[in-house]
């Protein structure tokens, strides 16, 4: 509260959703090569890769809302 009895504003700074999935996945490590998550699951290692990309649009989407 201010001295003359009124409350500030607080504005809160707004991030994109791209840079909030960004800086999300930076904070999950990367247990498994491309090659053993594909042999893991019996998939190939391209299509992983590109569900990879899939989810990170995703990701940014999901923020942007």
């Amino acid at each position: 509260m201010r001295k003359d009895g009124f409350v500030s504003k607080v504005t809160l700074k707004r991030y994109s959703g791209e840079f909030r999935s960004r800086v999300a996945l930076k904070e999950v490590p990367d247990e498994q090569t491309l090659s053993e998550l594909a042999s893991k699951h019996g998939k190939h290692q391209k299509m992983i890769a590109q569900w990879k990309c899939q989810t990170l649009e995703g990701m940014a989407a999901t923020f942007s809302r």
